[in-house]
């Protein structure tokens, strides 16, 4: 299936006033999870659909160098969890 993603620039006040209107609409919220660059909150919608709201905690450029380098740090992990496997 395809992701889907309501792209808005949350700020952490308002990631945590949509946790707390979930939470008095009855909605089970998990979260607030801290991925160290991002915050998430996560929830079912009414088709059952896990939803996840986050909001940077880092800057742009600091995005921006991470970003560029996730592919390595993918295939160096990728490398050392195969190595591990074999030992």
């Amino acid at each position: 299936g395809a992701d889907d993603y309501l792209v808005k620039p949350f700020s952490v006040g308002e990631l945590l006033a949509a946790k707390a209107s979930l939470e008095a609409a009855g909605v089970d919220v998990l979260g607030v999870t801290d991925h160290h660059i991002i915050k998430s909150i996560y929830f079912f919608d009414p088709n059952g659909i896990r939803l996840e709201l986050t909001t940077p905690t880092v800057d742009a450029s600091e995005m921006k160098r991470l970003a560029s380098r996730a592919h390595a740090e993918v295939l160096e992990w990728t490398a050392f969890k195969a190595q591990r496997q074999t030992t």
